[in-house]
């Protein structure tokens, strides 16, 4: 059996970047062992180009670009298994809710649950699956099931 410590972890290095004045950042890949002046001057330009390909532009040289964060990740090359969290239930007792499905379907009552609540056996819709960082809606011609990995997999056509 291989034990943890005979494993050689991966590193990466990257860097957290924005045009100074925005809100959010666009993480770079250092491509280097250090952080020197020649790193920080090439990543610029590449910043520059993940801008563009994300947002549809970037700015000029006239326009400052600060480093929020520069991160190292590690991580096991030799793991191979997905992490599976917990899912928990609804905490609250079941209840509907009204939504609207379009002009095919109306207005129609829909069962709120958790994530937890949902079943590895496709269920049809209408479902509205409420967690603490989104809600996801099944419309009443699809089928929902939670997968081996407690992923929320909706088959619109079945």
């Amino acid at each position: 059996m291989l034990e943890l410590s005979d494993r050689a972890p991966a590193y990466r290095l990257e860097a957290e970047m924005r045009y100074v004045g925005q809100a959010f950042e666009l993480t770079i890949p250092l491509e280097a062992d250090e952080f020197s002046d020649a790193v920080k001057a090439r990543l610029r330009p590449r910043f520059d180009a993940e801008h563009e390909r994300r947002f549809g532009h970037s700015f000029d040289e006239t326009n400052e670009v600060e480093f929020v964060a520069l991160t190292v990740r590690a991580s096991d090359p030799q793991s191979r298994a997905p992490q599976k969290l917990a899912v928990p239930a609804a905490v609250q007792e079941r209840f509907e809710r009204d939504a609207y499905f379009g002009s095919e379907f109306g207005v129609m009552s829909a069962p709120v649950i958790g994530r937890g609540d949902l079943s590895n056996d496709p269920s049809k819709g209408p479902w509205i699956i409420e967690e603490f960082e989104g809600t996801t809606v099944v419309p009443p011609d699809a089928r929902v099931h939670r997968d081996a990995a407690d992923n929320i997999v909706i088959d619109l056509e079945y």
